[in-house]
């Protein structure tokens, strides 16, 4: 599963229900970092090419169609690191005396014409303190004043001094527990404004006369302020694709899921968007290449928290270090059905 219910109530107080009677100081179950295990929905499984799909780019080869071999070993290489690095993303950040970690997932169910079902964001502060001497300490935070996002502090959080500066104090003289992760606020953000999702895909499937198919899609970052790494865009195929032209990053095609996979590793402000053409020899209708689906990981909170300084109650330094990871939802999915 992904941060559900259970993270903040793991987080506070070891149970799975999100309730909050456990005091701070009461050994709390350490939250696990996100899981980042196989994609149920086939777009990213590990593994090289079979022999099949070799003959394939083979024969594409001799026909004098433009191949991904040229970006093969680039993409085998991002593939393989990518697991490990979404897996491991929290290990690769060097932790100070008093560590900041905001964790959230994305769950996207748009259609096809571009209207949004629902858009769920959920997402997580959480505190890790390994020195006795900052137990206490105070976080001063911002988050994007653009998104209404309703954040709820844990109880043991400060909620009037939350609300009216943006600080994560602790009530009275509660402290933090040493060497564990303590979810201190935790936020859920609904929409069904499709001016809202961060980044939009665009399938345009268009069937012939004779039963092929000419494909065109695209996507778009729209959220400026983020950039999505490691990208992903998976699209169903009836039949093995010819791709004509690509605008960004590189492809594979996966015989036994049926899926065209598209890899870009870094969409950002520079290249917010980008195209893809390709064409089947048979499409039994449009609904063949839907849902097209996408994965991503992104350092960039989606709610614009931004951890500003860390100090003791009495205002002295506190050594800190932050991190942030921003990704798609591993049960609902971030798809266009």
């Amino acid at each position: 599963g992904g941060m559900g219910s259970g993270g903040m109530g793991g987080g506070m107080d070891g149970g799975g229900g999100g309730g909050y009677s456990a005091p701070m100081d009461s050994a709390p179950v350490a939250a696990p970092p996100p899981s980042r295990g196989k994609s149920k929905r086939g777009g990213l499984k590990l593994g090289s090419k079979g022999k099949k799909d070799n003959a394939f780019a083979d024969k594409l080869l001799a026909e004098g169609q433009d191949v991904v071999d040229v970006h093969e070993a680039a993409a085998q290489d991002r593939e393989s690191n990518l697991s490990t690095k979404r897996t491991s993303a929290a290990s690769e950040v060097p932790k100070e005396p008093f560590h900041v970690r905001v964790a959230e997932e994305i769950c996207v169910d748009a259609n096809k014409d571009g209207g949004l079902e629902s858009m769920i964001v959920s997402g997580f502060i959480y505190v890790h303190v390994s020195d006795p001497a900052y137990i206490g300490a105070v976080i001063s935070i911002d988050f994007s004043d653009e998104k209404k996002i309703p954040f709820q502090p844990h109880p043991n959080v400060d909620k009037k001094r939350f609300n009216a500066s943006r600080e994560i104090a602790l009530k009275g003289n509660k402290t933090y527990k040493l060497n564990d992760d303590l979810c201190v606020v935790r936020y859920r953000y609904t929409t069904t404004d499709s001016d809202e999702i961060p980044f939009t895909i665009n399938c345009w499937p268009n069937i012939n006369k004779d039963g092929s198919c000419n494909v065109n899609v695209e996507y778009e970052l729209v959220d400026m302020q983020l950039t999505f790494e490691d990208v992903a865009i998976a699209i169903p195929v009836p039949d093995t694709p010819v791709v004509d032209t690509i605008e960004q990053g590189d492809y594979r095609f996966e015989r036994r899921e049926g899926q065209l996979i598209w890899n870009i590793p870094s969409v950002g402000e520079d290249t917010p968007t980008a195209a893809m053409e390709f064409s089947t020899k048979r499409a039994d209708s449009v609904d063949s290449f839907f849902p097209v689906s996408l994965t991503f990981r992104c350092n960039t909170s989606f709610a614009g928290a931004a951890v500003k300084s860390v100090a003791t109650p009495d205002g002295g330094d506190v050594p800190y270090s932050t991190e942030t990871i921003f990704i798609e939802d591993q049960e609902g999915g971030y798809k266009y059905v």
